[in-house]
């Protein structure tokens, strides 16, 4: 990218930011290539977000065209995939070296965006479907290579520590056109988090204990170190760094689950999509009749729409 063109796309980033005023505030001061991005300029009543984009690196990755994201996600009301807007108003895609200053998308180079986000943008989502990214094809070297797109989301606290990242494979070149990759399988890491179900409950270790075996239940939520769990690979780790664990690799509606050593076997295998927590056999991670009560047990079952398969983690 030419200097004229860093100095337009610096501008071009402070105009996105006024143009989205009341939506979307975008901070392209802190824009920087292959840097880590502070969020602490995301204010209140927002929830940051940040777009970190991997050239490869393979002679002749890098690009100077210009290049756009297009985020789908999928709406909790419907279930069905929808774009990240409000209003009514679409600002995605958008064009990614409008965000950036210096040299985007050189080979093997990372570069970063960040953006603040209303809630209502951010519940919408909360799962990625899919990217699609796409290159004008201008000015000289236009062909491009990008490794990887990676989303994360930060809760709207004051840590406002990572919570949910998506990271989306793409790993083939792009000339003139479009690239559109399903992130549904994508490798997805949350940081360590309460997972709450019906009636603001949460799942729990029995007795805090790291035995193998040791059955998983709902509870009052505390904080406590057997309630924190962390989504990462497709595996559900918690206390002891123990695995949630489909007891005996059962299919039948009422197994039970538990914690055991992680072993990347299937019936450790885990998907959350559209508030649901998927396992093996294509069953649903499910509360026990429904209850409410400390102590009611977790189990697998088929999915259907219930409150008492619905999942959030916090």
């Amino acid at each position: 990218m030419t200097l004229h063109r860093s100095i337009h796309a610096y501008a071009a980033a402070k105009t996105v930011a006024l143009a989205l005023l009341g939506l979307v505030t975008l901070h392209p001061s802190a824009f920087a290539t292959s840097s880590v991005i502070s969020i602490s300029d995301c204010g209140a009543g927002t929830r940051p977000i940040q777009i970190t984009v991997k050239t490869g690196d393979v002679a002749g990755a890098g690009t100077d065209s210009n290049i756009t994201l297009a985020i789908v996600g999928t709406d909790p009301n419907t279930l069905q995939p929808a774009y990240l807007q409000i209003a009514g108003q679409q600002f995605n895609p958008f064009t990614l070296n409008q965000m950036l200053t210096g040299n985007a998308f050189e080979r093997d180079a990372t570069d970063v965006i960040v953006a603040c986000v209303v809630p209502a943008i951010a519940q919408e989502m909360e799962n990625i479907w899919k990217i699609t990214l796409t290159s004008d094809g201008k000015y000289a070297g236009s062909s491009w290579f990008p490794d990887w797109v990676q989303i994360e989301w930060f809760s709207p606290d004051a840590a406002k520590q990572g919570d949910r990242i998506f990271q989306c494979p793409v790993a083939q070149w792009l000339n003139a056109g479009s690239i559109t990759v399903d992130c549904r399988l994508a490798s997805i890491a949350w940081h360590p988090a309460e997972i709450i179900g019906v009636g603001g409950k949460c799942l729990d270790v029995t007795g805090a204990s790291t035995d193998n075996g040791t059955a998983v239940e709902m509870w009052d939520c505390t904080a406590a170190n057997n309630q924190q769990w962390t989504f990462s690979g497709g595996q559900i780790l918690g206390l002891g760094g123990k695995c949630l664990d489909v007891r005996g690799a059962g299919t039948a509606n009422g197994t039970a689950v538990q914690i055991w050593d992680c072993a990347g076997v299937a019936n450790q295998q885990w998907n959350f999509i559209n508030k649901k927590i998927f396992g093996f056999g294509g069953k649903c991670l499910d509360v026990q009749g429904g209850g409410t009560t400390n102590g009611t047990a977790v189990q697998m079952w088929d999915c259907a729409t219930v409150a008492n398969q619905n999942w959030s983690w916090h």
